[in-house]
């Protein structure tokens, strides 16, 4: 399977949010930005329209357990852009688009199958900025430098 890599994503690895996200994958879904998470069992996603509430979000991530790098590879979860695919070295993911231009991830040691989406996205449709995104740029985070 496959997760939405549309805009800014936050891909991360399930077991890792597991592991290590405070009340697992079922907090992480609550917790993420509306219409934004996605999840396929392997990769869970959450998407932004900006690299600075991607990198916020990240953060919020580090802060919460999960690791960004190890060695210079992605190690708990990567930043995703639409058009390039992973923003640094990783060797768990795989990024493509499918035959109508949509991006996507699916994890390395599986078959890319069926894409998963938030609750509420079509095709074609492109996402505006949830009201979301531009709260959390405005707050102070100790986890993030301006």
């Amino acid at each position: 399977m496959s997760v939405l890599a549309e805009a800014i994503s936050v891909v991360m690895s399930c077991s890792a949010v597991q592991r290590h996200y405070p009340g697992g994958l079922a907090a992480l879904a609550r917790d993420t930005p509306a219409g934004s998470f996605c999840s396929d069992g392997l990769l869970a996603r959450a998407g932004f329209t900006s690299r600075g509430a991607a990198e916020f979000f990240a953060a919020l991530m580090r802060a919460s357990g999960l690791t960004q790098f190890v060695r210079g590879h992605a190690a708990d979860f990567v930043l995703v852009d639409e058009q390039s695919g992973p923003l640094s070295a990783c060797l768990w993911l795989e990024f493509g688009h499918d035959r109508n231009g949509v991006a996507l991830c699916w994890h390395a040691a599986a078959r890319r199958g069926s894409l998963r989406v938030p609750e509420g996205w079509q095709a074609g449709r492109r996402w505006a900025a949830p009201a979301h995104e531009a709260s959390m740029l405005k707050q102070d985070c100790p986890y993030v430098t301006h």
